[in-house]
């Protein structure tokens, strides 16, 4: 009943209930995106089988590296589809797969056993054109994303090394509960100027370590205390905290390394004009190269940009000027630097539209199956998107919206292809990735 007309309001009804679907699996507007509450866009549908040899080169090339040893600077997660589509590849969706697995466990197995690392996953917007603002926008990611862990693990350790006493029976998930570890009889003002001193002592900002002991493990707390600095203090003290206080407070908690997952680069560089990408290459350089930051001293930031074909021309004389393409070619030596996606196969195809019913089944002993999809009906559409993954998203979200308003039982190849807008292609397609290999010149 409504609360105010006092009206009886009718229950929603399921159109999708026929397919044994809570409602329609497939996104509206398939844009992965970090925090969302959709399942169907925040990422959390992922299926490392989809594009399994892409999976295994970034976990080989990126994630095996040997922090705390010579390894290579960065990595390049790249669109090489057809120039004019290489957006919704699937990039984000594979980032925000590893961020999250890797913060899961802190590293292994995706890593090597002796290595413990977190990742960072940052998106920017338009306008974030130089590098202190990048470098907010990531210690704010690295706050929210695995703050509280991290502030355990960096509690547990000041603890054995004799700058704090924890109570002997606290459980570490404990840790980050003043209330609790007061009521098991520890002094919060010790705890307090213990846990700065170590901070302090293992070359944190004191800037940093002073929010930190404030928000006590609640990242709220800790934003809240850093907001309240002076916009221009905190973004003088952006690249420090990032590059230099956050590497030596993960390493007071223990950890070897970070990664720094960067999404959308091409927010940064259409933001900058060519004097602005020439600075920032050359203060990036600077951070991970030259300076005596943590991350430069024990090769601790591992960045991975996301990138694609048109952000090359853009960039290169950047990264030439500055030096950078010594350490990191980008689009060179690819089997190096560089992960590439392309468009999906037939069976790819047909496995992410899977993963997707099957998150929204209802009937679980229909999982693996692609009903109401007729057997004919997923290859022609993902011919008809040219094996695009966000295309072949979209589509199938309109179709099964259709077919549901309709009343079709079984979608079929004949329902795919009679559906508004939507044209098998008749030429022949460029192989995959072949426009923007020329471009490149790395056919």
């Amino acid at each position: 009943m409504d609360k105010f007309t006092r009206r009886v309001t009718a229950p929603a009804v399921n159109p999708y209930a026929p397919y044994d679907l809570r409602e329609n699996p497939f996104p509206a507007t398939p844009a992965a995106e970090y925090g969302s509450p959709d399942d169907r866009n925040n990422g959390r549908i992922y299926d490392p089988d989809i594009r399994p040899e892409k999976v295994a080169q970034f976990r080989d090339r990126f994630l095996r590296i040997p922090f705390g040893q010579p390894h290579i600077l960065m990595g390049y997660l790249m669109s090489l589809g057809a120039v004019e589509s290489t957006r919704g590849m699937g990039k984000t969706a594979l980032l925000l797969h590893f961020a999250s697995e890797l913060n899961a466990t802190f590293g292994p197995p995706l890593t090597h056993e002796d290595q413990r690392v977190v990742a960072v996953y940052v998106s920017p917007s338009q306008g974030t054109k130089r590098l202190d603002q990048l470098s907010w926008l990531s210690t704010r990611a690295f706050l929210e994303q695995a703050g509280r862990d991290v502030w355990i693990s960096l509690l547990l350790e000041a603890s054995e090394r004799k700058y704090l006493t924890l109570p002997v029976d606290v459980d570490p998930d404990e840790v980050a509960d003043l209330g609790v570890l007061e009521a098991k009889g520890a002094d919060r003002q010790d705890l307090a100027k213990g846990a700065h001193s170590y901070l302090v002592a293992s070359g944190v900002a004191v800037e940093l370590a002073d929010a930190l002991v404030s928000g006590w493990g609640d990242p709220m707390g800790v934003l809240g205390s850093l907001q309240a600095i002076s916009e221009r203090r905190r973004l003088a003290l952006a690249t420090t905290f990032f590059f230099d206080s956050i590497p030596s407070l993960l390493r007071a908690g223990g950890f070897t390394g970070m990664f720094w997952f960067v999404d959308e680069l091409e927010n940064v560089v259409n933001s900058q004009n060519s004097s602005d990408r020439i600075a920032w290459a050359k203060e990036l350089r600077t951070q991970l190269v030259d300076a005596n930051t943590a991350a430069r001293q024990y090769g601790f930031v591992f960045p991975v940009f996301v990138t694609h074909t048109g952000v090359n021309s853009i960039l290169s004389q950047a990264w030439t000027r500055s030096g950078l393409d010594q350490f990191a070619p980008m689009y060179k030596e690819t089997e190096t630097f560089t992960v590439e996606l392309n468009e999906l196969n037939a069976d790819d195809s047909k496995r992410l539209l899977q993963v997707y019913l099957d998150h929204f089944r209802t009937d679980t002993s229909l999982a693996g199956q692609l009903d109401p999809f007729a057997s004919d009906a997923v290859p022609r559409l993902a011919r008809i998107c040219n094996y695009h993954p966000r295309e072949l998203l979209r589509q199938a979200h309109l179709i099964l919206r259709r077919a549901a308003a309709d009343g079709v039982e079984r979608i079929d190849s004949k329902f795919v292809a009679g559906q508004a807008g939507l044209d098998e292609p008749k030429a022949a397609k460029p192989r995959k990735g072949s426009k923007a290999k020329a471009i490149l010149g790395i056919e």
